[in-house]
């Protein structure tokens, strides 16, 4: 594992502002063609709302005048107080909750839908498996004073901030890519600061988006065993690169506690 995590805790002042997990596979002529009826009967009672996002494709062949296709739809079922999604197109399923509280909880959702999923449409051909946790460090939210930023988050990962010099920096942003061990996958990890729209003050992101691409590493098996496995790998590097980030100082704040 490259990120570690010794004890696992549960944030009483959650930075969590999203969480989302999802699924990409080879397209489904069926999402195409049909409306997604059967999968829906099967989710409606936990995700009773129902909106359509539609995307119109234009094809061209040979000196034919250009004809739109079929729309490519997104079909998105929320819970009643929106804090869940569930999105589902052509090629993807995905999962976004803005109420995280711990893994067990949004991963026994996510098997709800892969379960329910499958028996609507059959196993899939996955191409990415991703899971991105977007973490935002407010000072007004988490009640941190006016401490600069180096008291909070570890030098790594601020950059030009962590110098004393630079603490009326207005606008920072940093993008990096690791490798995660054993070829399960990469991290994309997005730091820096961002704008509160209802504050106007700076807080700062830590944006971390798990992922495999198996057009580039080990097949993954088509099964939601497997699916669940790699994303319970995620989930355990995620809590470790969030400690790593952030000072023994921010951990308190946070108000932790032990699972």
């Amino acid at each position: 594992m490259r990120f570690a995590r010794d004890q696992r805790v549960i944030y009483g002042a959650n930075p969590l502002s999203e969480v989302i997990c999802q699924l990409r596979f080879s397209p489904l002529l069926a999402l195409s063609a049909q409306l997604p009826v059967d999968f829906q009967q099967r989710i409606r009672a936990e995700y009773p709302m129902l909106s359509i996002r539609s995307g119109i494709t234009v094809q061209i062949v040979g000196q034919i005048t250009p004809q739109a296709a079929a729309p490519d739809n997104t079909y998105i079922f929320t819970t009643s107080d929106s804090t869940w999604s569930v999105q589902v197109a052509k090629d993807s399923l995905s999962l976004t909750t803005t109420a995280y509280v711990r893994w067990e909880d949004f991963k026994l959702r996510w098997e709800f839908l892969l379960d329910h999923f499958w028996e609507s449409y059959g196993p899939v051909s996955p191409t990415r498996i991703g899971l991105r946790y977007q973490d935002i460090i407010d000072r007004d939210t988490h009640r941190l004073g006016d401490a600069p930023w180096s008291h909070w988050i570890k030098p790594p990962v601020l950059g030009v901030l962590a110098d004393a010099s630079c603490v009326d920096v207005e606008q920072h942003q940093a993008v990096t890519v690791l490798p995660l061990e054993e070829q399960s996958g990469h991290l994309l990890l997005r730091t820096g600061l961002i704008s509160n729209a209802q504050t106007q003050q700076l807080a700062y992101l830590i944006d971390s988006d798990f992922y495999a691409e198996f057009s580039a590493s080990p097949t993954l098996e088509p099964n939601p065993i497997s699916i669940l496995a790699r994303l319970d790998r995620f989930n355990a590097e995620a809590g470790g690169l969030f400690r790593w980030c952030i000072t023994d100082e921010l951990h308190s704040a946070l108000m932790p506690t032990l699972v």
